[in-house]
């Protein structure tokens, strides 16, 4: 896509759960110290779900903010999209549990699984939705995890990596000269082994586990991630210096900011909250979105990247100019 579209994101929302596990917690399953931890990705903590916290209700949660910052009370929304790669059940879908802790009574409620580019992948069909003129209102997309529940701690390529979080944004038309400049979502399925969640039998807790070839992922994302920022910046004849923020997915802190950095982007462009949150998944971007408009880098008329890469493997990125809005920080 490289026409402008007169739609942006009008609310963010963001819940994250109040226990933090730290590196030290962590790294004792598999004999390192928490230092380790952080020397190689960048990440101090990540939260983690309370028992019986669902990823519904995390999304729920989300949602209900990004809707009060937007202005739009539930019964407006026209269509939710959910996304996640830890639903915690095979059906029914998150976005119709969302729909049904909202009351959102208008809305047309399905999932879209994309694993960490999942956001990515359902922004983009959001936009598809109000600018082919099938939707006729706000659209909610949401995105949680609760990878708590499926990682091996004695696992140090997962167990350090991720954490349990839910972010989410409202859509809807803006004025024209704001909104989304460009968006574009891919996938490469002949690399779907490189991270997985599969089933385990005779595990003693959830049997569904995350397993990850991590060198295959690191180059992966080496080699893919500037890419996408150069198709975006082609497409919509802009340089990287007219970025004013750059959000990226946060599949490794330490990784993602070096291979931003190598590509061109100044250290002050980049906005992270992977090294308090962890991977966060689906969330990561939507999670760090909400966390830079309670910062006050998302200033009228900014104009912003967002970047993911995920499983499957999967990718997208947006450039969208932000029309300022009298919202307020929203993370739990």
């Amino acid at each position: 896509m490289t026409r402008h579209l007169p739609f942006g994101i009008i609310g963010t929302g963001a819940y994250l759960p109040a226990h933090t596990l730290t590196n030290d917690e962590v790294a004792v399953h598999f004999g390192k110290p928490g230092q380790w931890v952080h020397d190689r990705t960048g990440i101090a903590g990540r939260r983690v779900a309370a028992p019986g916290e669902t990823v519904t209700q995390m999304a729920a949660a989300a949602a209900e903010k990004a809707l009060a910052a937007a202005g739009v009370p539930a019964d407006r929304v026209a269509l939710i999209l959910a996304t996640s790669s830890t639903p915690g059940q095979f059906a029914p879908g998150i976005a119709c549990g969302v729909q049904g802790v909202l009351g959102a009574v208008r809305a047309t409620a399905m999932d879209v699984n994309a694993a960490c580019a999942g956001f990515s992948t359902a922004a983009h069909t959001a936009l598809a939705f109000l600018s082919g003129d099938l939707t006729r209102g706000p659209v909610l997309v949401v995105a949680a995890e609760r990878y708590s529940t499926h990682l091996d701690y004695t696992d140090r390529r997962t167990a350090a990596l991720f954490g349990d979080g839910a972010g989410a944004v409202v859509m809807d038309a803006v004025p024209s000269s704001y909104g989304f400049l460009h968006s574009a979502i891919g996938s490469d399925g002949s690399k779907a082994d490189y991270v997985r969640i599969v089933l385990h039998e005779g595990r003693s807790r959830d049997p569904y586990t995350v397993v990850m070839d991590g060198r295959s992922t690191r180059a992966f994302i080496e080699e893919r991630l500037p890419r996408t920022l150069d198709e975006a910046l082609a497409a919509t004849g802009l340089s990287l210096g007219d970025i004013d923020l750059i959000v990226p997915h946060q599949a490794n802190v330490h990784l993602v900011r070096r291979v931003l950095t190598e590509a061109g982007a100044a250290a002050g462009q980049i906005f992270m909250t992977g090294q308090d949150y962890g991977n966060t998944g689906a969330a990561s971007v939507p999670i760090t979105l909400d966390a830079a408009h309670a910062a006050g880098r998302l200033h009228d008329g900014a104009c912003v990247l967002l970047t993911s890469i995920g499983a499957g493997m999967t990718w997208g990125t947006a450039i969208l100019r932000w029309q300022g809005a009298a919202q307020a920080s929203s993370a739990g």
